[in-house]
């Protein structure tokens, strides 16, 4: 008599669920879709730190292999339809490819809106695509996991990163007066427009340090009021000319290189997204390309 077969494919599929499910971050709750031929096998839903749910979410798109071409701690995973690809971009969320490589008992992923948007060109005049896997972004060790998190936090982030260098860029001219407009009186309290127009320069800057991973070394604006207190102990002001001179000659030291790295983002390493979808702001970032020597 003769009976079904399961197929190898099969096999490898339900492996590589069952590795998901086992290697998956404790803070995770995997939902998977009923009907999955259209590129997403699963939604996650974040957990904070606190175990509170925030309305992180991100999608996943699950691969099983017998084993990945490796070459320099480097892979890539190739075969990707361009309309899957194009699918994926339009998600509001993030979206990450997982490779469960049951050779090597892991699973390696890759935040796909990132490298898309690299190659965005190629999604309309290619039928398929590749991404590119690195062997330290798995799931089983603690460090893969943790920077899993932060890129679905870059990605999570992109609308406010553009906004927050186009805060940069279009008053570049006023921030650079204020860098410059130090030395007057440290007892004096600083007038309230120029005060927010600080904390506006501080904030935008700071974010976008953050969304390009430089090193933030300028003082919380906490610990800066907390300065200013113990220097003036001035219940009604908390903002005086010497703090001002302190916080902006930080600002001073990491804002050349924030826009610089920022701009070099959006002109260089994903061009072809930005221009093609954002080109308003493509041209805003362009304006200041020979001022940062980009």
């Amino acid at each position: 008599m003769r009976f079904p077969k399961r197929s190898s494919t099969h096999f490898t599929e339900a492996e590589a669920n069952k590795k998901l499910m086992q290697l998956a971050p404790k803070n995770w709750v995997v939902r998977e879709v009923t009907e999955r031929d259209y590129g997403i096998d699963y939604y996650v839903e974040i957990f904070s730190k606190n175990n509170e749910l925030t309305g992180d979410l991100c999608s996943i798109q699950l691969k099983g292999t017998q084993g990945l071409n490796w070459g320099d701690e480097k892979a890539k995973f190739s075969g990707i339809k361009t309309s899957t690809a194009n699918y994926w971009l339009g998600l509001p969320v993030p979206v990450f490819l997982l490779v469960a490589d049951l050779s090597e008992d892991d699973i390696y992923y890759v935040s796909v809106k990132t490298h898309l948007k690299k190659q965005f060109i190629k999604l309309s005049n290619q039928d398929t695509v590749s991404l590119p896997l690195n062997k330290k972004l798995n799931l089983k060790s603690i460090e893969g996991k943790a920077y899993l998190h932060a890129l679905y936090h870059r990605e999570k982030n992109t609308n406010k990163f553009e906004f927050y260098l186009s805060m940069l860029l279009s008053n570049i001219d006023k921030f650079s007066e204020m860098t410059v407009n130090r030395g007057r009186d440290h007892f004096l309290e600083v007038e309230i427009d120029v005060h927010l127009d600080t904390r506006n320069l501080y904030m935008s800057c700071l974010f976008v340090a953050n969304y390009l991973n430089i090193d933030w070394k300028v003082s919380s604006l906490n610990d800066i009021y907390h300065y200013d207190y113990s220097v003036f102990n001035d219940q009604d002001c908390k903002f005086h000319e010497q703090s001002y001179d302190r916080l902006m000659g930080e600002i001073e030291e990491v804002l050349q290189e924030t826009i610089a790295a920022a701009l070099k983002f959006v002109l260089i390493t994903q061009k072809e997204y930005w221009s093609s979808t954002h080109p308003v702001f493509y041209q805003l970032c362009s304006n200041y390309r020979y001022q940062f020597k980009i």
